[in-house]
């Protein structure tokens, strides 16, 4: 393992296609700008994943449709949502590095994150439709800045199972990737929506011994 995953807290990697690129904001100064990278599966599954990046990490020109490879962290944001008139969390990653114009087309696309926090939400064991078990948590992510990101993680079958058996302030480590799926649901009697949600696929999870 690459040892600045090793040092990090809260690291994801992720190549893909850039999708869309735009000015978001300018603080102190500096500028930031708001993208998507689409990043294909094994199952040929498409994530798209929104992430935001200081002008600082450009070092190449980028356009939409260019391969890149971008590195940082997974933060969280509340932003209210008038459609269902409540807060939402919002994921997205925050780009730490330079952003790599990828040249060569026929790199496979890549997906990885690494997380240590605590369980801050019990996890809850259920079926799918499909007969799948699954278990999703909220784990907290401490930030160097002394502020904390919250990230919604999901896993399945035997994974879910060794999950589901975790409790609150447990301290753990995942390995996983960043997906993005949408699903339905009705804000007003007869009206729904569609709402897209990013989350950590947990791949494997292991419990840490809580010194603090």
């Amino acid at each position: 393992m690459d040892k600045i995953i090793k040092d990090e807290l809260n690291f994801v990697q992720v190549t893909g296609s850039l999708d869309s690129f735009d000015f978001s904001h300018e603080y102190r100064g500096e500028k930031f700008y708001k993208g998507v990278i689409k990043s294909v599966r094994k199952s040929k599954e498409i994530d798209s994943i929104p992430f935001i990046t200081s002008e600082r990490n450009i070092v190449e020109k980028i356009e939409v449709g260019n391969n890149i490879k971008i590195k940082g962290s997974l933060r969280s944001y509340n932003i209210f949502n008038e459609d269902i008139n409540k807060t939402q969390l919002q994921i997205l990653i925050y780009v730490s590095w330079d952003i790599e114009l990828i040249k060569d087309e026929k790199v496979e696309d890549t997906n990885e994150v690494y997380i240590m926090g605590y369980i801050c939400k019990k996890p809850v064991l259920r079926n799918t439709p499909k007969n799948r078990v699954i278990s999703d948590v909220m784990v907290a992510v401490n930030r160097k800045t002394f502020k904390c990101d919250y990230i919604p993680c999901i896993a399945w079958e035997k994974t879910a199972e060794t999950l589901s058996k975790l409790k609150i302030s447990d301290k753990v480590k995942i390995k996983g990737r960043v997906q993005s799926r949408e699903y339905e649901k009705e804000i007003n009697p007869g009206e729904k929506k569609t709402f897209k949600v990013i989350e950590l696929s947990i791949f494997t999870i292991n419990l840490l011994e809580n010194k603090e």
